[in-house]
């Protein structure tokens, strides 16, 4: 396909924009319908998933590529089909005191990428492929397409081959920087040079590196002069949304969209000096 890059799907949306990190995990199953329904009620500006191929060739939505820590079953996504992972209860190990299991039994199922892309039509995703070499990424893009889906999805891996297939496949998907592109990217502007021509339409980073704050205000600005959006995962501490929110960041990525939603809403209600890229998008 030969259209060209579809600008990020994210650039309309209020920043700092919360992300939110499979869902709803800190309240329930993670991405699992509830999961992606509680942030949405939450406020979240966009949902982060992951996606595995089935054995039978489904694109289904999980983070680890075995299903023993999320359901009652056990053994690796690929190995199984979709009726197989169906038949699970991916609601049967969520806890929050470690001894009840609120959704235990209650017909909480994984979903697929199609189920996810049209039970949220409106919403603008980050979605994540896992594998390092997945079966068929021409049928991911189909995918997003047919969901109508291919103004609304950021795609993005940590796997560099995987995202450069994808951007041959169809160049009007946006994606994310892979971790190369990322080091890159924060070596050449520490550096003060410039990016040049990117494939990517953002930089979404860690805020620590080897438990090392490493983010700065004036690289954030270096980022924003380039052109690009900078996101950082995973953020979960208060403290650490606000520093983040004060170097100018455009979004996080959290575990607890509501807590974000709730210190983004209490930050910007702040007086604080003006400038920067950073602001609230009404």
């Amino acid at each position: 396909m030969g259209k060209a890059a579809q600008p990020c799907p994210f650039d309309a949306l209020p920043r700092p924009l919360i992300m939110a990190h499979r869902g709803d995990p800190a309240h329930a199953p993670e991405n699992t319908l509830p999961a992606f329904e509680s942030a949405i009620l939450l406020g979240a500006d966009a949902l982060e998933a992951d996606v595995h191929w089935t054995r039978d060739g489904e694109i289904v939505v999980i983070h680890d590529d075995v299903v023993d820590r999320v359901s009652d079953g056990h053994g690796r996504v690929r190995d199984m089909t979709w009726s197989e992972l169906r038949r699970l209860d991916f609601g049967y190990r969520f806890t929050l005191d470690g001894r009840t299991f609120p959704y235990r039994g209650r017909g909480i199922r994984m979903l697929t990428l199609r189920e996810l892309l049209t039970r949220f039509p409106k919403a603008r995703f980050n979605i994540e492929i896992k594998p390092k070499d997945p079966p068929s990424l021409a049928q991911f893009v189909r995918e997003v397409v047919e969901c109508q889906a291919e103004r609304r999805v950021l795609a993005a891996s940590f796997h560099h081959r995987v995202l450069d297939r994808l951007r041959k496949i169809h160049r009007g998907l946006a994606t994310g920087a892979s971790p190369c592109e990322a080091m890159a990217a924060i070596l050449r502007l520490h550096a003060g040079a410039g990016l040049g021509s990117v494939r990517y339409r953002v930089l979404q980073v860690p805020s620590r590196m080897r438990g090392i704050p490493w983010l700065t205000r004036w690289w954030v600005e270096r980022a924003h002069r380039a052109g690009l959006p900078v996101h950082v995962w995973t953020v979960n501490e208060p403290a650490e949304m606000e520093r983040l929110f004060n170097l100018g960041v455009d979004g996080i990525v959290t575990d607890d969209p509501g807590q974000g939603v709730a210190v983004r809403a209490q930050w910007a209600a702040r007086p604080r000096r003006q400038g920067g890229r950073t602001k609230w998008i009404s």
